[in-house]
Order: structure tokens, then C-alpha cells, then sequence
């Protein structure tokens, strides 16, 4: 129930927030002089507490512990493209915002207020709202899953990485004397170089298995098959892969 009424007040902040957003943008459009602020200042305060709501509520969302999670969130790559939206409106937002206090300020000491930052204000706030767009759509291709990473995605990823430690373990064991720890086997003199010559890790899984299983015929690279298993052996192709193919 709690999830329900958050997303309410999200999405009902939001569509109300724009609607100020378009009333304080005409409102600023007309300004003559200092009389005109004052509705100005209306729209901006409604706004405002909006702005609050929609924030605050999308946060509690994301990060409060209800509905998908905070993993999900952090896992999905177009909440992080909405969140830069997000900044992207922020940075928008606050100079208008300080300007509009400026001019509060200013309005109740009955100071002589300079309008001539006018021109920039209103473009600045439409180019507010239209962020405002890519924001709704990022949401909108949230709510039907792109972006998400899924559970079987997951858990490859973990149960690879368990793969890797495994089979780090055993490279350090067994074949680090030889291809070393920076996976160069000094510079290829006592063994292959993994980073030099890129076709050593080119070739498919099965053949590299093999060849620490059965050794490789005419080269310093003997057999394992008694002291690993074939399990152990894809583990330590899994490493030598994440350790050493990208680089």
C-alpha cells in the first residue's frame, strides 16, 4: 500500500509540476516590471512544494527500500540516464531559483530590482521543461523492464566471478611460477605471454582446457590432468580471460 501511494504521489506531483512549470514560465514571459513578480512568486512557491513531493517521493522510491529495491535501481542503466536528467534540470532550476529569491529579497527591503537577466531566466526555464521530456520517457521504459539487468543475467555475473576466484587460486598455485603474476611468463622466456601475444587467449575454451590438461607437446607447458580436474582447469581459463584478455 505503501508502494502504491509513493508512486501516486510521484507521478501526481510530476503532471502537476509541469503545469506549474508552464504557468510560471508565462508568468516570467510577462513581466514589466516588479508588480508582475508578485505572480510570478505564486506559481514558483506551488511549484516549489511540488518539486519537493516529486523529489522526495522518487528518492524514497529508489532508495527507501520499497517496491523493486535499491539494487534494481542502481542495476538499471536508464534509471542512471534519467538520473542525469534529473541533474540536468536541477542545474537549470537553480539559477532561476536564485534569482527569484534575489528578487524577494530585494522586493521586501524595496529595493530597485534589475530585470534585465529577465531574457535569460525564461530561457533557461523552458530549457527546464524540456528536460522535463526524457525524464517521462526514461520512466516509462523503466516500467516495462528495459534496462534491467535479469535475475539469470545476475546471477551468471556471480556465479562467473565465484568461477574466477576459483580459478585465481589456482593459477597462483600452480602456474604462476611460470606465466607470472602480470601474466607475461617474462616477456614469453619461461612461458606464454598472455598480454604480448593475444592469439594464446583467442583460441576457444575447450583447446585451452586441453592444454592444461594435456600439456602442450614441444613447449615448457605440462600436463595437469592429475593435480586439477576439468572443472578446475575452465576455472583458470575463466581467469586467465578476465585477468588478462582486456588488457
Amino acid at each position: 500500500m505503501t508502494s502504491l501511494a509513493l508512486a501516486a504521489v510521484h507521478l501526481l506531483s510530476l503532471a502537476l509540476g509541469v503545469a506549474l512549470l508552464v504557468l510560471r514560465g508565462k508568468a516570467l514571459e510577462q513581466v514589466k516590471d516588479e508588480k508582475d513578480l508578485d505572480r510570478v512568486f505564486v506559481w514558483d512557491n506551488l511549484y516549489g512544494v511540488l518539486a519537493l513531493f516529486w523529489i522526495g517521493s522518487g528518492l524514497l522510491r529508489a532508495f527507501g527500500g520499497f517496491e523493486k529495491g535499491t539494487d534494481y535501481y542502481l542495476s538499471n542503466h536508464v534509471f542512471w540516464t534519467k538520473l542525469v536528467f534529473v541533474l540536468l534540470l536541477l542545474g537549470f532550476e537553480t539559477p532561476i531559483l536564485a534569482a527569484l529569491i534575489r528578487f524577494r529579497v530585494q522586493k521586501a527591503k524595496r529595493q530597485a530590482i534589475d530585470l534585465s537577466g529577465l531574457p535569460r531566466l525564461v530561457r533557461l526555464h523552458w530549457f527546464e521543461l524540456a528536460s522535463v521530456v526524457p525524464i517521462v520517457i526514461a520512466a516509462t521504459l523503466m516500467a516495462r523492464g528495459v534496462g534491467t539487468v535479469s535475475q539469470r543475467d545476475s546471477e551468471e555475473k556471480t556465479a562467473n566471478a565465484a568461477d574466477a576466484a576459483r580459478g585465481e587460486a589456482v593459477y597462483r598455485s600452480l602456474c604462476i611460477s611460470c606465466h607470472q603474476a602480470d601474466g607475461r611468463g617474462a616477456d614469453g622466456r619461461l612461458a606464454a605471454d598472455f598480454i604480448a601475444d593475444r592469439s594464446r587467449l583467442a583460441k576457444p575454451d575447450e583447446v585451452l582446457i586441453a592444454s592444461i590438461l594435456n600439456g602442450v607437446p614441444g613447449t615448457a607447458m605440462a600436463p595437469f590432468a592429475g593435480r586439477v580436474s576439468e572443472g578446475d582447469a575452465r576455472d583458470v581459463v575463466l581467469y586467465l580471460r578476465a585477468r588478462f584478455a582486456g588488457r
